[in-house]
C-alpha cells in the first residue's frame, strides 16, 4: 500500500490536492520584486498615522497643562496658614507680598490652562482631519470614522468655548481682599 495519509478510519485514502492549492498555514512565495503576502487582517481603527500620534500627544500635553494650571492657581491663590495664626500678616497695607504672589500664581495658572485648552483643541482638530475614510466600504469602519470625527469635533468646540471663557475671566475672580 502506498504511504498516503489516511482520513478518519474507514474512509479510505485522502484524495490528492487540486493543482495550485497550498495548505492554509503556508503562504505562497512572493514573486521577485513584490512585497509578499499580506499579513493578518487589521481592523481599520488600528491603522495609525502621524496625525493620530500627534493628536494623541497634543491632547495628553494639553490635559497635563490644564491640570498643572489648576494646581498652580489654587495653590498660589490660597491663603497660607500664617494668615490665620497671627494678626493678619497677609494684609497688603502691612507690607506683605502674599497678594502679589497670589495674583502672579493666578496669572501663571490661567496661562497654563489656556495653553492646555489650546492643546486639547488642536489635538481634536488634528485627529478629526487626520482620520482617513476607509477604502473597504465596510459599514462598521465607516461608522467608526464618522463617530470619531463627531466626537473630536465636539471636543474641539468645547475646548475652544472653555478657552474663551478662561480668557474672559482675567479680572473676574473674587479676591479675599481689595488693594488699598
Amino acid at each position: 500500500m502506498a504511504s498516503t495519509p489516511q482520513s478518519p478510519p474507514n474512509w479510505g485514502p485522502t484524495p490528492p490536492a487540486p493543482p495550485g492549492w497550498t495548505p492554509p498555514n503556508s503562504a505562497p512565495a512572493a514573486a521577485p520584486g513584490t512585497a509578499g503576502p499580506a499579513g493578518p487582517y487589521q481592523p481599520f481603527w488600528r491603522h495609525e498615522g502621524a496625525m493620530t500620534g500627534l493628536s494623541r500627544w497634543l491632547k495628553v500635553g494639553g490635559l497635563a497643562l490644564l491640570v498643572v494650571g489648576v494646581l498652580v492657581a489654587v495653590a498660589g491663590a490660597s491663603y497660607p496658614g500664617s494668615c490665620y495664626t497671627s494678626s493678619n500678616p497677609c494684609n497688603p497695607a502691612t507690607g506683605s507680598n502674599w497678594m502679589a504672589g497670589a495674583l502672579t500664581a493666578l496669572l501663571v495658572g490661567k496661562i497654563l490652562m489656556v495653553l492646555g485648552f489650546a492643546g486639547i483643541a488642536l489635538g481634536a482638530l488634528f485627529k478629526m482631519r487626520g482620520t482617513p475614510m476607509p477604502v473597504s466600504g465596510r459599514h462598521d469602519e465607516l461608522l467608526f470614522v464618522v463617530i470619531d470625527r463627531l466626537w473630536n469635533g465636539a471636543l474641539f468646540v468645547v475646548a475652544i468655548v472653555l478657552l474663551f471663557v478662561m480668557l474672559g475671566t482675567v479680572n473676574l475672580l473674587p479676591f479675599p481682599q481689595a488693594f488699598p
